[in-house]
């Protein structure tokens, strides 16, 4: 991960840590997608299985299938039409839902 992404992973980290919520919210091509997915890594390894939802535009959603695929390979992405992500990890199931704008 680049500098700012592992600011933005840690960030979120310490957020989670102290109970409180946020929004990973930047221009598009910054690495949300890799820093939510660390995240997910993150709380996975500590024993948290969710449940998570991520809203994303539609137009992002096989991109994170694909990342998903590529950095978390122990969650299963599957893509649907228009609730385009399933994220299944043994009892819990993570949605990825479209945005409408």
């Amino acid at each position: 991960m680049r500098s700012y992404q592992l600011e933005g992973f840690t960030w979120i980290t310490q957020l989670w840590e102290n109970g409180l919520s946020g929004i990973l919210a930047d221009e598009m091509g910054l690495g949300k997608t890799v820093m939510t997915i660390a995240f997910l890594a993150h709380l996975w390894s500590k024993g948290v299985r969710g449940p998570f939802i991520i809203v994303a535009p539609l137009s992002t959603l096989q991109n994170w299938k694909n990342e998903f695929s590529r950095y978390a390979n122990y969650f299963s992405a599957f893509c649907l039409q228009y609730f385009i992500i399933l994220v299944v990890m043994p009892e819990t199931v993570l949605l990825l839902l479209q945005m409408d704008t």
